[in-house]
């Protein structure tokens, strides 16, 4: 049988040494192990200075100036920080002041629901969409609109008292 495809050429491909070439990553960049029971601070500064970790080290520092100058600081976020478990950490930032209030989409109320309501979120879209199952947890829905429904009037949720430093939860 004859092959449908024929070797892609190569004529003309030039290789050149990697000693030359600039690269992005370096091992002289590489995070540093720090001790156990090491402060954030250490962590922070254990990072190399590349690529996300570089960004993440920025935005710290950003948020932290920020709340060192008595700004507010808003985190706006979809629903993978929720779906990998990081929400006592927000809550925590919360209740130390460094965040003022927390913005998200539906699908952060969903995941969040589902987490408290049964300790599991987060389909297999692939597998479920097909079926017409996707999204369609019978508790996630009716619950989530009851709870809606029961409070659509009333006004909840934190607030930030900028001259105490406090969250209060309502």
């Amino acid at each position: 049988m004859k092959a449908k495809f024929q070797p892609l050429s190569l004529e003309g491909v030039k290789a050149s040494s990697i000693k030359g070439r600039k690269s992005l990553v370096s091992v002289h960049g590489f995070a540093r192990p720090i001790p156990t029971q090491s402060s954030f601070r250490n962590f922070l500064h254990s990072l190399p200075d590349f690529l996300a970790a570089k960004d993440f080290r920025e935005t710290v520092g950003r948020i932290g100036k920020a709340h060192h100058n008595g700004k507010p600081v808003i985190l706006g976020m979809g629903a993978h920080p929720i779906k990998v478990g990081l929400s006592p950490l927000i809550v925590r930032l919360m209740e130390r002041g460094i965040l003022q209030a927390v913005a998200m989409n539906g699908a952060g109320i969903i995941h969040d629901f589902e987490i408290a309501f049964a300790g599991k979120t987060s389909e297999e879209v692939s597998s479920q969409i097909g079926r017409g199952d996707f999204g369609m947890a019978e508790e996630t829905g009716q619950m989530v609109n009851e709870a809606i429904n029961e409070h659509k009037t009333q006004v909840l949720g934190a607030k930030y008292n900028l001259e105490s430093g406090r969250v209060t939860w309502h």
